[in-house]
């Protein structure tokens, strides 16, 4: 009795890519789409890129009141007042307990404005505030404690004859100064002395 032979499967590279599906998605969608069109489902949405938002600017850092004051003293030691004027920085304010307990016993007064001006036998003072402080005192029209001790500071300063301004840049600095009549260097002490020993020179 004859058996008859079953043909053997084609396992040829060929015939595996012939009963592949013919599949066309994005490499992340290949499972999806094959669970989908095997078992009759619907064909899944293919997720799309989300649109593209506009890039949020960076706000420029704020100038410290210590970087102004440095700019500040730069100013001073390279320009500043001319004439016989002297402008210095006052540190009356200390950190710890301990450290103002020394100051006050070597008669440092506290809250006393930053800077010192002498001219013409006139002293005034300059406070440095950070950009911003006066739009947001006369907004709110609050102050901390220590604003109001250098406030009060300020007013016995004018009654003992000086003149005292809140300034927030070094352009309201060099203002303060001009309104006072503080003559203000337009050139360096350096090259004005060299100026000078040219013109004897000569």
């Amino acid at each position: 009795m004859a058996h008859s032979r079953t043909a053997a499967p084609d396992r040829s590279p060929r015939a595996r890519r012939a009963t592949r599906l013919p599949i066309k998605a994005t490499a992340l969608a290949d499972t999806a789409l094959l669970a989908a069109r095997t078992h009759g489902v619907a064909r899944p949405a293919i997720a799309q890129n989300p649109p593209r938002t506009a890039r949020k600017r960076v706000a420029a850092p704020k100038i410290t009141e210590t970087a102004e004051h440095r700019t500040i003293a730069s100013w001073v030691r390279k320009l500043g007042p001319g004439g016989t004027a002297v402008m210095f920085h006052l540190r009356g304010e200390r950190h710890g307990y301990n450290q103002r307990a020394v100051a006050a016993r070597m008669g440092v007064l506290s809250s006393l404005p930053d800077w010192c001006i002498v001219d013409g036998g006139r002293v005034g003072f300059i406070e440095l505030k950070q950009r911003g402080w006066r739009k947001r005192t006369a907004k709110t029209g609050t102050f901390t404690t220590h604003e109001l001790k250098q406030l009060s500071m300020q007013d016995r300063l004018r009654r003992a004859g000086a003149w005292v301004e809140i300034c927030e840049t070094l352009d309201e600095v060099q203002d303060a100064l001009v309104r006072y009549g503080v003559p203000l260097r337009n050139e360096s002490e350096t090259l004005e002395r060299l100026k000078r020993v040219f013109a004897e020179a000569l």
